[in-house]
Parts: C-alpha cells; structure tokens; sequence
C-alpha cells in the first residue's frame, strides 16, 4: 500500500491518469479515455482523437416504481389491518421507507460518449457534481487536442543581430 492509498504494484502511474472518477472507474490516460474493471483490467478505451463529446445526462429510472408500488401496497395493507396496532405501524413506516427509497433512485445518470464508431453509455456511480467535473475536464481536453498546433519553422526573434 503506497502513501495515498494506491498499490505499489499497479502499473498506472498517478502522472499518467489526467482525469479520473474513482466509483465509475472512468479515467483519461495517456490521451485515451478508459474505464476500468475491479480487477484493474481495461473494459473500455477510447483514442481522445476519435471522441466527438461527452455529456453528463440525468434521466427518469422506472425501476423507482417498483419500490413506490411496493410501498403502497404496504400502505394498503396497513389501512386495512387496524386492529394490530404493531403491525399497522411497521407496515407504515416500511411503506414510508420503500417510498424514500425510490425518491432516491428516480434519477440515473449516464455519461454519453459520442465517437466516430457510435453513442456509448456509462453508468455514473459518482455524484452529479464531480460527473460534472469530469465532463467539464474531458471537454477541456478535448479541445486542447483539437487545437491545431503553431507551426515553428522558423527560429523565435529575440531582437538581437545575428
């Protein structure tokens, strides 16, 4: 275990990595944008060069309906069974908790990846902030490289005589 917290035997030097989100594993490296396994091994790599954009998007989950469905059926048992006081409240409170359970997960978001091959899509495990970051940051990049490059074909003047 090195001092900030990598291995001493992973490969990737921290000089190497430009940018990278720890929980979605999606770095840039060594002008590629890569995401990586558990395991360290590369799933995803793709030449800086060949991405177009990349856009933090936030979309609608339905699975969030299952756990309010869930909770209302709790609700509804809990309405109908009034005389067990105990169980009337835990079938509310477990109704109330499966409700605050699909708040949290009505929103996804994904990166979408645009390339010259196609629209990829990556889950973002990070929060909306720092996926925002990451964004921002590739974008930057992104332009930088696009940039053409000044031509030095000839020596900068100093103002001296030659």
């Amino acid at each position: 275990m090195s001092l900030f917290g990598g291995r001493d035997d992973d490969p990737v030097q921290d000089d190497d990595v430009l940018v990278e989100l720890a929980k979605t594993q999606l770095r840039v490296r060594a002008d590629e944008l890569q995401r990586v396994n558990a395991n360290g091994g590369l799933l995803l790599r793709i030449p800086l060069a060949d991405v177009e954009s990349i856009e933090l998007r936030a979309t609608f989950d339905p699975l969030c309906l299952v756990f309010f469905g869930m909770g209302a059926g709790l609700a509804a048992v809990a309405f109908f069974i009034p005389e067990y006081v105990i169980a009337t409240i835990l079938l509310y409170v477990g109704a109330v908790g499966l409700a605050g359970l699909a708040c949290f997960g009505m929103i996804a978001r994904y990166f979408v990846i645009r390339t010259r091959d196609g629209e990829t899509t990556v889950y973002c495990a990070d929060s909306p902030d720092e996926g925002e970051c990451f964004v921002i940051s590739v974008r930057q990049l992104l332009r930088r490289q696009k940039e053409p490059k000044p031509a030095r074909d000839r020596e900068p003047e100093t103002g001296f005589q030659k």
